[in-house]
């Protein structure tokens, strides 16, 4: 089809999309290359209502056929009368339904004109010559001549002067043949004489035509018709004559002439074959091209042959009904098969016209016969290769679409139609980028020179790639592309081949399997990590951190039962994917109707809605998430398992979306919770070996600090011991007084002893070395001491210290101050201060309601021991102040270190 010289064009679809040769661009003319791939009633917008009817036929599966049709149209810029013969073919698809048709057509427009050239030439020349042979019956003459030879002078009536531009007078007197002629064209005359030559010398009768110039300066055509009268003797002697206007004869035989020529030239340029058949349809005229196409070697061999024989069986009815229509004054039309006159097989398109005579009225018939057995062919080729290639688009899997040269759809196969969910219809004779790639995922408008599919068209190249089409409900889906330039024969763009595939399940298999890879490199690279891991903080954290990325929740939380240095049970929890500060004010979570599953080991708890879950907000003083607790729709919850079955804690997985976590989430958590709870058995191993390791450690260095306490201890004691004694037992102190002084003292260090012994010699409190004291020294006279003040660790040297002025104290008070009577009370109170690098400790003994006091005359032991040794030993200032409601003792002095 597309190599034929034949104009042939297809119509597709219910859009009558136009596909059409190189051949049928010639009948376009300037609607070319638009009209490609353009619905074809509109390209021929100007004739659509010529059209339509024949169109329609087509498509309900009936054949048109046109001998000649008369169409006003406007494809060079102009409005122009053209004639076509054509034959419209439906085409029909695998259903049977018609998809189609299939057009071979020829304009026709010049062999009309010059049929109709050539009536109007015959007539004319007809009636010229009507008009001659009346004007000559009539006796036509413009004028008269006598010409007396021996003395050759003319004598001319007043038209021939006038014919000739001559003055009438003259013509009377008589004029010689040069005077004559001298108005003859200068062409015409050497003609004109010699004729007058030859018709002197023969004598008898002349007839010449030539022009002469009359007196309007204008050259006419003439006839001189006359005889040469001879005397006996063969002389030459008179030669009389008329004149004739021959001036519209002329112009007849010129155009009778024109019109045959111009007859015999479209005959010889027709490429159909032209028979003329008397009325009864005998042979009277075949083209020489004619003769070709038939291969008639003699036209004489068939001149006279009864014209329908030359087609068989239905063909011959046909032809018969034809030649009938053609009699009564229409157009018979027809196509059949014939063979050729060396039997040849070929396909025709026949039209038989008449030929009509001057009435009006058939006197012969034409029949102008085209050989289209190319294009029956190229239909049938046609035919098979639509079914072919439908066969093929409509089963392949790749949406396949055709572009013009502008861009519009022209066609889209049945998984074209599924990919984009628009039928082929709705998507031809609009941009394809219009319909299903207008928008980028964001919303905002995807310009068409920016996409890469429409780009192959001007680029002359093709491109794939990968883009998003744009759904018929507006969601979008991946697509691989290859978008392919179509190339005319000088190598510019008309149109674009389009094949695309929705690639959304290969993302998904290859996101897929990327995920298993990322799932399965987060696994062993976790599973690694907390096999290793001994540190139970790092563990926990790891494992947070690893559900996060596996499950792709926003956060999560690992609560878990842990122990201090001292063995005390905490709840302590790591976090991922959020920051601590938005957890810390919320407190530890409790076994609530949410939660008890989780750490009571029962089960995993997976909601893709918690706030949906009936369970959900029943406890105070929420009723659900507190205020400020990042927003939380998908939940997931784990939990940790011992291999003894304790529950160790459980991993909280947290999204703002609903659901975010499926079962193999779950799957995938309990897998890493087995391995949490794994490594933190082995963690607390660990850490219970190393505490144990440790417990010995410092047992052994505290027994080797004990054994070198005690000896340090016992020779400070000892040292105690004998100052003492020494203070107590001097010669001015009865015997009596003295054992009692010395044995209270002793009993006060023993106190001080037992308290640092039960502490290990390592630290004491202020608190207790006060209260022991007090008790070992006053007895049930201590409950009027009351003790107040922050717990303060003092070291064992200053503790013994402190604790031998505070016996001094409670025995000058029972001795003589507010526990000598019933009533006295007395008040110790301490406060820690900071002032400076250390803080300092300011500690009163305040005592009331005892007997009014003095101050002593002379310092004793205790009172030296209270202002002198333990302002040494504390390094601060010690005051005793003897005010007559109740001695005042004031300790100030840097906080001695533990």
């Amino acid at each position: 089809m597309l190599a034929s010289s034949q104009p042939m064009f297809v119509l597709w679809g219910t859009q009558r999309t136009l596909l059409y040769n190189d051949a049928y661009r010639e009948i376009l003319a300037d609607k070319h290359p638009a009209a490609m791939g353009r619905d074809f009633l509109d390209v021929w917008q100007e004739i659509r209502d010529d059209l339509l009817p024949f169109v329609e036929q087509a498509y309900r599966g009936e054949p048109v056929q046109m001998d000649d049709i008369e169409l006003w149209m406007e494809r060079k810029g102009y409005r122009e009368e053209a004639h076509f013969a054509f034959s419209y073919t439906p085409v029909r698809g695998e259903t049977g339904a018609v998809d189609g048709f299939f057009c071979a057509c020829q304009e026709i427009t010049r062999q009309v004109a010059a049929e109709r050239l050539l009536r109007e030439s015959e007539e004319r020349a007809k009636a010229n010559a009507d008009r001659v042979r009346l004007a000559l019956d009539a006796g036509a003459i413009i004028g008269t001549w006598f010409w007396d030879l021996p003395s050759d002078s003319f004598t001319v009536d007043e038209q021939f002067a006038n014919a000739f531009g001559i003055d009438p007078s003259l013509g009377r007197t008589g004029l010689s043949l040069e005077q004559v002629i001298a108005t003859v064209h200068p062409d015409d005359r050497s003609g004109l004489l010699a004729a007058i030559d030859t018709a002197t010398e023969r004598g008898g009768p002349y007839a010449h035509q030539y022009r002469v110039c009359r007196a309007d300066g204008q050259y006419h055509w003439i006839e001189a018709n006359g005889r040469v009268d001879k005397g006996a003797d063969g002389t030459p002697l008179s030669f009389p004559g008329v004149l004739l206007d021959v001036e519209e004869r002329r112009r007849t035989e010129t155009a009778l002439r024109a019109s045959e020529e111009f007859n015999r030239r479209v005959l010889g340029s027709s490429a159909d074959c032209i028979k003329v058949l008397d009325l009864d349809g005998f042979l009277e005229f075949m083209s020489d091209i004619g003769m070709g196409i038939m291969e008639v070697d003699d036209l004489e061999r068939v001149r006279g042959a009864f014209w329908p024989d030359f087609w068989e069986g239905a063909e011959k009815a046909k032809a018969t009904s034809a030649m009938d229509e053609a009699k009564r004054g229409g157009t018979g039309r027809f196509q059949g098969f014939a063979t050729t006159m060396k039997g040849s097989p070929r396909w025709w398109d026949v039209v038989v016209t008449p030929i009509n005579n001057a009435a009006g009225q058939p006197e012969k018939l034409l029949s102008v016969s085209r050989d289209i057995t190319a294009t029956m062919e190229a239909q049938a080729t046609l035919r098979e290769t639509t079914r072919r290639l439908d066969a093929i688009l409509n089963n392949t899997r790749e949406a396949v679409f055709l572009m013009d040269h502008r861009q519009y759809c022209v066609y889209a196969n049945a998984a074209a139609e599924k990919l984009t969910g628009y039928r082929a219809e709705e998507l031809q004779g609009r941009p394809l980028h219009d319909v299903v790639h207008h928008k980028r995922p964001d919303g905002t408008h995807y310009p068409i020179e920016e996409c890469p599919i429409d780009r192959a068209f001007p680029a002359r190249a093709q491109m794939s790639g990968e883009e998003l089409f744009v759904a018929r409900d507006g969601s979008f889906y991946p697509v691989g592309f290859t978008a392919s330039p179509v190339l005319d024969e000088s190598g510019s763009p008309v149109g674009t081949v389009i094949e695309a595939r929705n690639i959304a399940e290969d993302k998904a298999r290859d996101n897929a399997l990327q995920e298993q890879k990322r799932t399965l490199e987060t696994l062993n690279r976790t599973g690694s990590a907390v096999a290793a891991e001994l540190d139970l903080e790092r563990l926990v954290q790891t494992v947070t951190d690893a559900g996060v990325a596996l499950t792709g929740a926003q956060f999560a939380a690992f609560f878990y039962n842990a122990q201090n240095d001292a063995g005390k049970a905490l709840m302590l929890y790591t976090l991922s994917g959020t920051d601590r500060s938005q957890f810390e004010s919320f407190g530890m979570p409790r076994a609530t109707e949410v939660f008890r599953p989780t750490f009571d080991g029962d089960k995993v708890l997976r909601s893709d809605d918690i706030l949906a879950d009936p369970r959900y907000g029943k406890n105070a003083p929420h009723q659900g998430m507190p205020h400020g607790h990042p927003p939380v729709r998908s939940y997931l919850a784990v939990p940790v398992t011992s291999r003894s079955g304790e529950v160790i804690g459980g991993l909280f997985f947290g999204h703002s979306d609903p659901g975010q976590f499926s079962e193999n989430h779950e799957t995938l958590m309990l897998g890493i919770a087995g391995q949490a709870a794994i490594a933190m058995d082995n963690a607390r191993l660990y850490r219970e070996a190393q505490l144990e390791i440790e417990q010995r450690r410092k047992a052994e260095e505290r027994q080797r600090l004990l054994i070198n306490e005690l000896n340090h201890r016992v020779k400070n004691t000892l040292a105690i011991v004998q100052s003492l004694a020494q203070q107590s037992f001097k010669r001015d102190v009865p015997s009596d007084a003295a054992r009692a002084n010395f044995s209270a003292r002793l009993s006060a260090l023993s106190a001080a002893h037992s308290l640092l012994t039960r502490r290990h010699w390592e630290k004491a409190l202020l608190s207790e070395i006060i209260f022991s004291s007090v008790q070992a020294t006053a007895g049930a006279a201590s409950a009027r001491v009351t003790s107040e003040g922050p717990e303060v660790i003092v070291s064992p040297q200053t503790a013994v210290s402190i604790a031998m002025a505070i016996h001094e104290l409670s025995t000058n008070a029972i001795k003589y101050g507010a526990l000598s009577n019933a009533v006295g009370s007395i008040a110790v109170r301490w406060e820690v201060s900071k002032n400076g690098d250390r803080p300092r400790l300011r500690l009163d003994w305040k005592e009331i309601g005892g007997p009014a006091v003095t101050a002593p005359t002379h310092k004793g032991f205790g009172t030296r021991m209270i202002e002198q040794g333990l302002a040494v030993e504390l390094q601060g200032q010690v005051s005793l102040e003897f005010a007559p409601q109740g001695l005042h003792c004031a300790i100030d002095a840097p906080l001695p270190e533990a």
